[in-house]
């Protein structure tokens, strides 16, 4: 007997050529009922492994495979909600969980059957489609006023239940609609043949010569709403090297990993569309395959399953360069309500930012149970966590930074230091510049040759003076001279007058604080002319553009902080691959953006993505305030990738193996 198949996976590849119409709705083929019916209904419902690239499957945990609690919903022939039609399971039908052996359908694992008693009031279309909600999320009543057409554009922002078991609901894919006789559409419920609907109890129990089942199961694959992601970094001896900063070694502690750049919301159903309008046509197999750029393993009808859809955030066209364009805007528009306490934006998505991004301490707040929080960097195994489904349209390949709309894996930890041999304790942090190793406000007990940023920076001033024949400003000014400056990152009102350029913030310099009622004893230049004239508020700005420009940037490491982040692919950039006119999408170990394709990058429901550092041997970028989000920029160090992404009953995605961070 075939059953009826819960899908839950991660990413298939398996190859489909399939051409026809693209329409999802069927013909308009309704029965009415002329009085009030009872009809009886096989199902089973099968929870079925993970997905991987290669189209192999893991059977998902105890866990991961829980049922709480199904609702089936009907639809006519049209696509129209059937709220009348109940269903009761009949008793002592439920066989409980059996193994999927000897089932040619790989991605199908377990399973459990059931008798239903279908109830159609008179007057009702009979049911032509049905759809299963597995543990359903937020199942609002005004669902029920949804056609299959109009639930591709509901959104969920969990993907588990109250009593945290994982959302499942039905496989979306490009297939034969039995029904309408129609090949290469999108199949989103699962169509019930009029056979299928019996009359009588004891005829859906009524078996053949060979001990089966007469009246074929309505088979229903179901997929979870979840994404998986696994991960591992190699910390053996020798596996992390330590960094070289003039007399300085650093050595890097991970700390935490999470998710970064997530999606707060996804579809209920599997969506594909060229954009999030409701009313927008779905679109044809053929058009889905040309969005992919030549991907022709996205879809496989014999399995009832497609490895790609399109998330909320698959439609944004704008992402943040750096944390600044989301700092800045959450300081012009505060955030409101449970966010309130929130000043830098850090785990929202805020403006028309479609994505988030976290805060080192958001990811190691343990206390904090936020899907955004991290989980700790394991030294001797994996570990996992659970997303919603996030995928990356063609705009985000062409925006600015594409990296900022890639979902990743972000790994923060400290460094300690030594110079020479001697370990040097420094809570506070440090700073990069001009390749050598600075201090914050004092220099440790341990380094008493050691310089802080402000002496390093004030020694290169040559812009401000101590009087006005001309003395420049240097490290040996006066404490209260000294007292006037602090090394940040420019003020939102110092980058405007560089053409509102945005830059990293672990990015600082020396500034002159604003607001202060005196500047006494410091000079300027003004601009074309000999004289040196007193500091006074109204110059300072421009000044700080100026120490800005000749000064350059240090890069701040607050407390030791740093982090590297993993761009998550989904199918890949790999390695020895080339397409779009021959270019290579990575090149010496750099992703080359301009060359990656839709499908590349993202996450997938029903996905197991394995990302396995093999070492790290590069700086981290630095953090500058812990409780700003952190946003990967264009300018940052790359690692040579290779992938494997592996998509489990969960379907696996072939493993992101021998990363080495840099």
């Amino acid at each position: 007997m075939r059953k009826l198949n819960l899908i839950s996976g991660a990413l298939g590849l398996a190859t489909l050529a399939l051409t026809a119409c693209s329409n999802e709705m069927p013909v308009d083929k309704n029965v009415v009922a002329e009085q009030a019916e009872t009809r009886f209904l096989r199902v089973s419902i099968a929870n079925t492994p993970s997905t991987r690239a290669d189209e192999t499957f893991a059977i998902g945990t105890e866990d991961e495979n829980k049922v709480g609690s199904i609702m089936l919903k009907f639809f006519d022939a049209s696509g129209n909600p059937l709220n009348d039609v109940t269903t009761t399971k009949v008793d002592g039908t439920d066989t409980g969980w059996k193994d999927n052996t000897g089932d040619p359908i790989p991605s199908v694992g377990v399973f459990k059957e059931a008798v239903m008693q279908v109830n159609i009031p008179r007057g009702t279309n009979f049911p032509s489609y049905v759809m299963c909600y597995i543990n359903p999320v937020d199942y609002a009543a005004d669902m029920n006023n949804k056609s299959m057409y109009e639930l591709r554009s509901e959104e969920r922002a969990d993907y588990s239940d109250d009593s945290d078991n994982f959302a499942m609901t039905n496989s979306v894919y490009y297939g034969s609609n039995p029904l309408t006789g129609a090949s290469q559409v999108k199949i989103s419920a699962t169509p019930i043949l009029p056979e299928q609907l019996v009359t009588s109890l004891d005829a859906i129990n009524e078996t053949g010569e060979d001990g089966k089942p007469v009246y074929q199961s309505v088979e229903i694959y179901v997929e979870r709403y979840a994404a998986k992601v696994n991960f591992t970094l190699n910390q053996a001896e020798g596996a992390i090297k330590d960094q070289t900063v003039g007399a300085y070694t650093l050595s890097f502690e991970p700390e935490m990993w999470s998710i970064n750049a997530d999606a707060p919301t996804m579809y209920v159903v599997k969506r594909f569309a060229d954009n999030d309008a409701e009313t927008t046509g779905i679109p044809s197999y053929a058009k889905v395959q040309e969005s992919l750029g030549g991907w022709t393993d996205w879809n496989n009808a014999n399995l009832h399953r497609s490895y790609w859809a399109c998330s909320p955030g698959f439609y944004a066209k704008n992402f943040p360069l750096v944390s600044d364009n989301i700092i800045d805007y959450v300081a012009e528009n505060p955030l409101t309500g449970e966010d309130a306490g929130n000043t830098t934006g850090a785990g929202v998505a805020v403006g028309d930012y479609a994505l988030r991004y976290y805060s080192y301490n958001q990811i190691t707040d343990a206390s904090n149970n936020s899907e955004g929080f991290g989980k700790p960097v394991s030294k001797d195994g994996t570990n996992s966590k659970y997303v919603l489904e996030n995928t990356m349209g063609k705009d985000a390949f062409d925006c600015q930074n594409p990296k900022a709309a890639a979902p990743s894996v972000i790994v923060v930890g400290s460094y300690s230091i030594k110079k020479g041999e001697t370990e040097v304790t420094n809570p506070a942090g440090f700073y990069t510049y001009n390749s050598n190793l600075y201090y914050r406000e004092t220099v440790p007990e341990a380094d008493v040759e050691g310089k802080t940023i402000m002496d390093a920076l004030l020694a290169s001033n040559q812009i401000l003076f101590t009087d006005q024949t001309g003395t420049l400003l240097n490290a040996n000014a006066s404490a209260t001279v000294k007292n006037y400056f602090e090394v940040v990152h420019p003020s939102k009102a110092v980058r405007e007058l560089q053409g509102n350029q945005p830059i990293p913030h672990r990015y600082v310099t020396l500034q002159l604080k604003s607001g202060l009622p005196s500047y006494e004893g410091l000079y300027y230049r003004p601009m074309g002319t000999d004289e040196r004239r007193a500091v006074t508020a109204a110059v300072v700005d421009q000044l700080n553009l100026q120490l800005w420009s000749q000064l350059g940037v240090a890069r701040v490491y607050n407390q030791n902080k740093g982090y590297f982040s993993i761009p998550i692919q989904h199918l890949g950039v790999w390695e020895n691959t080339t397409y779009k006119d021959g270019l290579p999408p990575i090149e010496n170990g750099v992703i080359n953006w301009k060359n990656v394709r839709v499908g590349d990058f993202g996450l997938v429901r029903n996905h197991v993505y394995d990302i396995q550092v093999a070492g790290i041997d590069g700086m981290a970028s630095g953090i500058d305030n812990l409780n700003n989000p952190l946003v990967p920029s264009m300018e940052e160090n790359e690692y040579f990738v290779k992938y494997k992404i592996n998509i489990l009953n969960w379907r696996i995605v072939p493993v992101q193996n021998n990363i080495i961070l840099k």
